[in-house]
């Protein structure tokens, strides 16, 4: 009998046969017997395109010998490493030389074009990162003599691999596998396959930058704070612009002179110079209104037990702007009607805004006065959310600094329903009886 799963078999039957174990058979032996095959056959055969068919038949003789005989057929009795990749869609390896070439020179851009280049061959972006996976432990593998022989590959394959890797580190290389692992468990849940790849590919570069983690240490990082810097004391925007504490008051008595009490006068101690704190300069200090003080800027205030009263887009902080300013041109309705069409065009994201201004049109009052009517307070409220930038554009628009909006919910006349074919039929058929057997008799419809 023949079983994989030898060791589910009962001791009882074990102990009465006879066990001959097979193993996979080592790429350099299918590629010597593939040699043989060839020679015998009269087909000439490079060795890197055997090694491709050795590889393909993962350690099965019957399987390399199929894939040899279908590419022999196929490249007419000479097989040549170009034609056997294409005819088993094979990525060739130069692709994954080419990309660490671009790892180890840290150019992100390079393995994007090459990975772009993969893609645009029909390679899949998963066969492409655990190909690179385990091209990066063939590099591990062949850095060292002791396990280049885990490589399996031909002798040229291993040389160059052997080239390679001695110029990446164990620790690269580490980093590297880790980020091609952490992408095929991934790729299934990604919604972005190709961002998920490229971003893979820019952090194996990123891992030989001279900032690799978040250290202080090397070129590139961020610069140690030395310890002369750290010495004086940094005062805050907080307590630079804090209030100074008022001298104390001077007393209300008379001193007495010195010729009165008879004694010497002697010269106040001077109390030692404090030092004086470093101030960082870097950003402007801002101005924090003193205690007890109110501050100027006023939000405008809406009653919302009273929601149908007018609302005045005004507050005391534009009013006073509008007052320093001083602009004060007169308008017309037809300026007023195209600053707001203005608004409308150039914000056509703010789209409840816009819709309920292309319904309520502007109405001037008087030269400081536009009042607008609405239809809901649905409107009233969006309006509201959105009055000071509409109002500043209006201004703005209309050289007017005291221009205010009066915003009001008007009861308007609902919209006449415009009957359709069918609803006319059926009134007309109600007011005419008549009709309704006119049609049915002539068998008509509608």
């Amino acid at each position: 009998m023949c079983s994989t799963e030898k060791q589910k078999i009962i001791p009882t039957i074990l102990s009465r046969c006879q066990i001959y174990d097979f193993h996979r058979i080592s790429i350099p032996d299918i590629i010597r017997q593939l040699q043989y095959v060839a020679s015998q056959e009269g087909v000439e055969a490079e060795e890197a395109a055997l090694n491709v068919i050795a590889t393909k038949a993962d350690g099965g003789m019957r399987d390399a010998l199929s894939v040899f005989d279908q590419v022999a057929a196929s490249s007419q009795g000479k097989v040549t490493y170009e034609h056997t990749i294409a005819s088993l869609n094979v990525l060739d390896y130069k692709y994954y030389t080419r990309l660490t070439e671009a790892f180890l020179a840290g150019d992100v851009l390079m393995t994007w074009v090459i990975y772009r280049e993969i893609r645009d061959a029909g390679f899949d972006s998963l066969f492409f990162i655990n190909g690179l996976g385990a091209y990066l432990r063939d590099l591990m593998m062949a850095r060292d003599q002791s396990t280049v022989g885990l490589v399996e590959a031909g002798e040229e394959a291993r040389s160059q691999m052997a080239d390679i890797g001695a110029r990446c580190t164990p620790g690269f290389l580490y980093r590297a596998m880790s980020l091609c692992n952490d992408a095929d468990l991934n790729y299934r849940t990604a919604t972005n396959k190709q961002f998920l790849v490229e971003l893979t590919l820019a952090k194996i570069c990123q891992s030989l930058s001279p900032s690799p983690n978040k250290g202080s240490d090397g070129e590139g990082r961020l610069r140690k704070i030395d310890a002369a810097d750290t010495k004086a004391p940094l005062v805050s925007a907080a307590a630079a612009t804090a209030p100074t504490k008022p001298s104390a008051p001077a007393a209300t008595h008379k001193a007495t002179s010195p010729q009165a009490t008879g004694a010497t006068p002697q010269a106040a101690p001077q109390a030692p110079a404090a030092p004086q704190p470093h101030v960082q300069a870097s950003r402007p200090a801002t101005h924090m209104p003193a205690p007890g003080m109110r501050s100027t800027l006023k939000m405008p205030v809406f009653n919302i037990n009273r929601p149908n009263e007018t609302a005045a887009a005004t507050d005391d902080a534009t009013e006073g702007n509008a007052a320093g300013s001083g602009r004060c041109k007169p308008y017309s309705q037809t300026d007023l009607d195209n600053a707001w069409d203005e608004f409308i065009d150039a914000f056509p994201r703010k789209r409840i805004l816009v819709n309920s201004m292309r319904t309520s049109r502007p109405v001037r009052l008087d030269e400081s006065q536009v009042g607008v009517d609405l239809d809901s307070e649905i409107q009233l409220s969006t309006f509201r959310e959105e009055l000071g930038e509409l109002l500043q554009w209006m201004r703005d628009r209309l050289q007017n600094d005291h221009l205010t909006l009066q915003l009001k919910v008007t009861d308007r006349e609902p919209m006449r329903h415009v009957l359709n074919d069918r609803e006319l039929m059926l009134t007309i058929i109600k007011e005419r009886p008549m009709l309704e057997k006119f049609i049915k008799g002539l068998k008509l419809t509608l």
